[in-house]
């Protein structure tokens, strides 16, 4: 997807979920901690501080409906973002987590490999328990 000039990472996965558990892992940093990055807090101003080893990002949230969608604005970052919507097919119960990153990067195949690794391992925390 391109938007203002800009290249973003669309996907839709499929989760075994419910779309609270989803929710959860998507909007807190203890969740957000779990999955996306190796530390997520909340600073002084009530903004995000998503950390990757010794690199930090900070995000504000921006817009949210509760078990539907998320999304955060990169600080300085003029039209980054990160959003997140939960879908729920009303004829099979499926639920769809799409994930938009306007992020740039210079290897959209490698931005993909970490989108599928990370929802891989959110995967592997809601659908432990699933028969």
């Amino acid at each position: 997807m391109k938007t203002n000039g800009k290249k973003h990472f669309t996907q839709e996965f499929e989760i075994n979920a419910r779309a609270h558990e989803i929710y959860e892992l998507i909007s807190t940093p203890d969740g957000l901690s779990q999955w996306f990055a190796d530390k997520i807090t909340l600073n002084e101003n009530g903004r995000y501080v998503f950390t990757w080893g010794k690199t930090s990002y900070s995000a504000e949230m921006i817009d949210y409906r509760k078990n539907v969608h998320i999304r955060y604005k990169w600080e300085g970052e003029k039209e980054q973002f990160l959003d997140f919507r939960i879908s729920v097919s009303p004829v099979s119960g499926t639920l769809f987590l799409r994930v938009i990153d306007s992020m740039d990067t210079d290897d959209p195949h490698e931005q993909a490999v970490m989108w599928n690794s990370a929802i891989q391992t959110l995967k592997n925390l809601v659908e432990v328990n699933v028969v």
